[in-house]
């Protein structure tokens, strides 16, 4: 603390007080010194921050107050295992227990602080670091700044030891990676140290020609599994076992025969009506077996052998095995033809045959076989051949021998009628002669042909239409037979147009016999081919009819025969009036 005149009068720590004259104002700064804060000042008259003024009318004390600085001490724990770090003072300041991760205190600077370590039950205190000394499990530390130091405490280590036992062998290994327990097959034994408290998981694997038995001193088994908690040295034994294997031989096909095995007595002996047969083994033995095919049946083939020769199979017993003889009886083949103007399907009840497509099948001596016709649409079933027995569109065959049979189905036949109708006249042919109408009207066709009509009017009239056909295209019809059918060709009178025209310097009318024409008005008609039509010509008063042209000519009625379009002018002319008589 010093005062503000220069030289100061007071600079305490040396000089801490001062004579003044009274009414002097006295100006204090305080300044901590290093490792203190200063904390404020008492009997001033002002205070500014760290400044204290005093002004001198009496004998003045003030006070400055300064305290040591705090500066904080972290404690962090390391390593595998666990433990408790402690400070010295009461109570201490620093107390992170065995499952505290750091703790941290704060102290006075310049204060020399004490931690001692203390390792958990199964660990092990291993080393200080960022401590001034260290002693043992004990670390000093002077406060002068902040400060962090570290405990480490690592794990005990126990030891594991596997055993094997039981007549065969096998393989154990502990889980990690890389494992610490790794005994092969050949290893009777083997050990490892672990951390107190870690689980170690062990898997037992049988080697070829043995089977895992059992595990003893597991905490817990799942299988081939065993699992130990390390909270002491422990020791576990995993039991194998030799291995035997059964051998079971099978007969396949549709025939028959005999398998032995080669030992004396033959363990295998499946004898013509065995299906299947099997015996046990030891891991490792090679098993012969030999096939003999029944009377009335051919060995054919092995199935699941390590080596076949013939009618000999061997095996090598290292694991359970399957084989099969395979014996086929003796085949025939039955064949089916089709016959007839129609058509149709014979399928087998096995369905092996399904004719057209697939006409012949192969069966086993003695096989009795259904085989049944259905006529196509349009076909009927007639008849069987070479059956050895018929039920209506059924036949059965019993195969002791190569057959043939031969279903016939026959075409069903429609009649196609042909009929003409309309005002006109014309014929109907088909293009395979058969029809020709007016005459030959109608004709008998298998089903499913397709007959083709053509229509040709006759002189005078006009084809005008088809009824009754699958398609028309112009004059022809086409029709399909899948049922009977009628059909009718339209042929209409041919027409031509009649016109009238009046001319002249005259005026009249002209009419027709018939009435259709009345010219001036209805001056043109239409006739049939062939008609005749008389036209009448009648002059108005003051005109004079003078005669006909075009079609008719002369004074006369005009008679028109309408055998083409035909076309007549009436000409008329004017003649002068009496005059009426003078008076």
């Amino acid at each position: 603390m010093t005062s503000s005149e220069t030289p100061p009068q007071i600079n305490c720590g040396t000089t801490c007080s001062a004579s003044y004259s009274t009414g002097t104002v006295v100006t204090l700064t305080a300044q901590a010194a290093a490792g203190s804060t200063f904390a404020g000042w008492s009997n001033c008259d002002t205070v500014s921050n760290t400044t204290c003024t005093v002004t001198m009318n009496a004998s003045r004390s003030v006070t400055a107050t300064f305290n040591p600085q705090g500066v904080a001490l972290t404690v962090m724990k390391a390593g595998t295992g666990s433990g408790a770090v402690t400070s010295s003072e009461t109570p201490p300041k620093i107390d992170c227990e065995a499952t505290c991760g750091a703790a941290s205190a704060s102290y006075d600077s310049g204060t020399v602080v004490t931690l001692t370590a203390a390792p958990a039950s199964g660990s092990t205190f291993g080393s200080w670091s960022g401590c001034d000394t260290v002693s043992g499990s004990s670390c000093t530390v002077t406060m002068n700044a902040s400060r962090s130091v570290t405990a480490t405490f690592n794990t005990q280590g126990v030891t594991l030891t596997v055993n094997k036992a039981g007549t065969g062998s096998g393989a154990v290994i502990s889980s990690e990676t890389p494992p610490k327990i790794d005994c092969e097959a050949t290893c009777t034994a083997t050990s490892a140290s672990y951390d107190s408290g870690t689980t170690v998981t062990l898997s037992a694997t049988p080697a070829s020609g043995s089977t895992f038995a059992s595990w003893s001193g597991c905490d817990t088994v799942s299988g081939p599994t065993c699992t130990v908690t390390m909270n002491a040295a422990r020791s576990v034994t995993a039991t194998f076992n030799a291995q035997g294997f059964t051998l079971t031989v099978t007969k396949g096909g549709t025939g028959s025969g005999v398998v032995t095995s080669s030992e004396t007595p033959p363990k295998i002996d499946c004898e013509a009506t065995c299906a299947a047969a099997f015996a046990p083994y030891d891991s490792g033995t090679t098993a012969t077996l030999t096939a003999a095919a029944a009377s009335g049946s051919t060995f054919a083939s092995w199935s699941g052998c390590d080596g076949v020769s013939g009618s000999t199979c061997t095996v090598t017993m290292n694991a359970a095995r399957s084989v099969t003889a395979t014996f086929n009886a003796q085949r025939f083949t039955l064949t089916v033809a089709e016959a007839g103007t129609g058509s149709g399907s014979v399928t087998s009840s096995d369905g092996s045959i399904g004719c057209p497509g697939t006409c012949a099948a192969t069966y086993n001596s003695g096989t009795t076989i259904t085989l049944t016709a259905a006529p196509a649409s349009g076909s009927t079933f007639a008849s069987w051949s070479g059956c050895d027995g018929v039920s209506g569109s059924t036949c059965t065959v019993t195969m002791n021998a190569a057959r043939s049979v031969t279903a016939t189905f026959n075409a069903q036949r429609f009649t196609l009628t042909v009929a003409e109708a309309g005002t006109g006249s014309g014929s109907v042919t088909s293009s395979d002669g058969a029809i020709g109408c007016p005459g030959t009207c109608a004709a008998t066709y298998n089903s499913g042909t397709t007959v083709t009509l053509t229509a040709a009017p006759d002189s005078g009239s006009t084809f005008a239409s088809w009824s009754g056909c699958s398609a028309v295209s112009g004059s022809t019809c086409t029709v399909t037979m899948s049922a009977a059918r009628s059909v009718t060709a339209t042929f209409n009178v041919q027409r031509f147009t009649l016109s009238v025209s009046v001319a002249g310097i005259g005026s009249g009318s002209v009419t027709s016999s018939d009435g259709a024409i009345g010219c001036p008005g209805t001056c043109s008609a239409t006739y049939d081919s062939g008609s005749s039509v008389t036209l009448t010509a009648n002059a108005n008063l003051g005109s004079l009819f003078s005669g006909w042209s075009g079609a008719c000519s002369g004074l006369g009625s005009c008679t028109v025969t309408m055998n083409a379009a035909r076309s007549v002018t009436a000409t008329f002319v004017g003649v002068p009036l009496p005059l009426p008589p003078l008076l």
